[in-house]
């Protein structure tokens, strides 16, 4: 595998999906994201969990792989998944069954983040940065 160099997840607008996606979507689950498989990501085929014509994006929180036979059975309407932010997917059979699969991989922690979580951890930071130069916050009632 060549470096890996995705910080957040990408979109692109075209239904294949990029080659660092793919390594990307592989590093986050090693395998087949059906549940009990184990086949070798690097041997599935991208699988958009939303599907593209039904206006799914080709993004890597979108991407899953899926060996060929479960990517035909999801094709074919014996499956229906649902993937979460963190990448675990809910498997839901003709039958009403369900069955959860997660992610793996080397990145199976890799997971998105909010714009609420992003801006509580950038004002922390940047109170830590101000304590470490002026010193520790005092709360002090106002003077009126």
């Amino acid at each position: 595998m060549t470096a890996l160099q995705l910080l957040s997840d990408s979109e692109v607008d075209s239904y294949q999906p990029t080659e660092s996606q793919r390594h990307a979507v592989i590093a986050r689950y090693g395998s087949c994201n059906f549940p009990g498989c184990t086949m070798a990501a690097s041997k599935c085929q991208m699988d958009h969990a939303k599907e593209y014509n039904r206006g799914g994006p080709t993004a890597t929180w979108n991407l899953q792989p899926l060996c060929t036979k479960h990517h035909r059975l999801k094709t074919l309407g014996e499956y229906t998944v649902e993937l979460d932010p963190q990448g675990n997917a809910i498997w839901r059979s003709k039958d009403g069954e369900e069955v959860t699969s997660v992610p793996e991989g080397v990145l199976k922690d890799m997971r998105r983040v909010t714009l609420d979580e992003r801006m509580q951890r950038k004002h922390q930071v940047r109170r830590e940065k101000n304590e470490a130069i002026y010193g520790p916050v005092v709360e002090e009632p106002a003077p009126f």
